[in-house]
């Protein structure tokens, strides 16, 4: 179980917005909007995947590439989410 719960921590804003395809900014913006999950260690933000993905909705089907319109509050961005294995 803390495996899982490490391999769902993304550390600082650029790891989340690699994973969200927003932009380091656009992330930090929403963050100080309090609109995306987070928590704060200090100077450093962490996120969790999980979280990240609730918090946007998908909007379109998967293509081949795993690429998924999301969209949060209005906003919409396109993410790369892996499937995951079950």
């Amino acid at each position: 179980m803390e495996k899982a719960l490490q391999n769902d921590l993304l550390d600082g804003a650029d790891s989340a917005a690699e994973f969200t395809g927003l932009t380091r900014r656009k992330i930090y913006r929403l963050v100080d909007e309090g609109r995306i999950p987070h928590t704060r260690k200090g100077r450093r933000l962490y996120f969790r995947r999980s979280e990240l993905e609730r918090a946007f909705t998908a909007k379109s089907e998967h293509s081949q590439s795993h690429t998924r319109k999301l969209s949060l509050n209005g906003f919409s961005a396109t993410g790369y989410i892996k499937r995951r294995k079950c």
